[in-house]
């Protein structure tokens, strides 16, 4: 499971301790990707650093600096796929082991609710020593430096409030408020399932996803998390026409999701006058010019327009790795343009986006 760690930075003396600190204290340290927006008088030489492979670096000189939520967006989209979005100040140290605690909690979460947020202030710190990065911690009971919102103070379930604290609350308490709130909720299935279905998904399961969100349908009509899953699991598995009769007995609300029609537009691709029909002389013809952009470029459109989206994807990585810049970063945008029709949970994509990734900060 890789967590992308998001930071923002403005000319702070402790982003690289932070970074060290995240990649130091994580249990599982190759599935940490560091995502940096630095904007600083001059840019960090961080080749040295051990997390450096797995580094997405943005430098940007501080006068251009726009503010902090200007920052953040910039470091969000350098997101590329991860499993788990974690955000934190560039003055944050990490306890040990932090990676596994953050996704067992979430997990624990998630048997009750479907993709739930965990949102907290760390605790305080303080330096004592700017260049051995001396520091004390404040201990967990300190309430003035510990806290945790949950909407507006309290946990609602069924509008009715469950618990509620005030002020700021030590860690522990506040994990026992929230393992009442998980036992308050009435047994609802739906939202496990849901994830249950979309782990299959990410497993290439397409069947047994398909299966399962079938089973959701008959659950919960009316949730677009549940149809699009089951549209996705029928893309892969190529029952277009199947897929197509399905919106059919959409109503208004499930036509105008967004997702919905990302899914609509891509069966459009799917079964197009030119889909299904992967031009073999492209494949002959690159092999004679291997350099040719323009000619991958058209093997790749052939790939993808007969739904050989992993093939398509290879080709235009090649392309965006010998010249990123080609035709106004063509490939590129034509690999975001399919990224965001098959979404993020797509292993094909997954796969890519990683690949991709790699490539632009190598």
């Amino acid at each position: 499971m890789t967590i992308f760690l998001s930071i923002s930075s403005y000319k702070d003396p402790l982003l690289i301790n932070t970074l060290q600190s995240a990649y130091k204290n994580a249990k599982n340290k190759d599935s940490i990707i560091f995502a940096v927006v630095d904007q600083n008088d001059q840019k960090l030489e961080l080749e040295n650093f051990d997390f450096f492979p797995q580094l997405r670096y943005h430098f940007l000189p501080g006068e251009f600096a726009r503010g902090c939520a200007w920052a953040r967006s910039l470091a969000q989209s350098l997101y590329m796929g991860e499993d788990y979005f974690l955000q934190v100040d560039s003055h944050t140290i990490f306890e040990q082991d932090w990676d596994e605690y953050f996704i067992s909690y979430h997990k624990k979460l998630s048997k009750k609710f479907y993709k739930p947020v965990i949102s907290s202030y760390p605790r305080n710190f303080e330096i004592k020593d700017i260049e051995t990065m001396k520091i004390k911690r404040h201990q967990e009971d300190d309430r003035n430096t510990h806290v945790m919102v949950i909407d507006d103070k309290n946990v609602f379930i069924d509008g009715k409030p469950v618990d509620a604290f005030q002020g700021a609350q030590p860690e522990s308490k506040v994990e026992i408020m929230i393992d009442k709130m998980i036992d308050a909720t009435p047994g609802n299935e739906v939202p496990k399932l849901i994830n249950e279905a979309d782990l299959l998904f990410k497993d290439q399961k397409f069947e047994e996803s398909k299966a399962l969100f079938e089973q959701l349908v008959a659950m919960d009509p009316g949730n677009p998390k549940i149809i699009v899953g089951l549209l996705r699991c029928m893309t892969h598995l190529k029952l277009y026409n199947e897929a197509k009769e399905m919106f059919d007995s959409f109503d208004d609300n499930i036509l105008n999701n967004e997702e919905i029609l990302k899914i609509k537009k891509l069966l459009e691709n799917f079964t197009s006058e030119n889909s299904n029909l992967f031009d073999e002389n492209l494949a002959e013809e690159i092999k004679l010019k291997p350099h040719d952009k323009n000619l991958r470029f058209k093997l790749a459109e052939s790939y993808l327009s007969s739904t050989e989206t992993k093939k398509g994807f290879e080709e235009l990585l090649k392309i965006y790795e010998e010249d990123s810049g080609w035709n106004d970063s063509a490939a590129k945008k034509k690999l975001l343009e399919y990224f965001d029709l098959l979404g993020f949970n797509d292993p094909n994509v997954i796969e890519a986006r990683k690949k991709l990734s790699s490539i632009m900060f190598k």
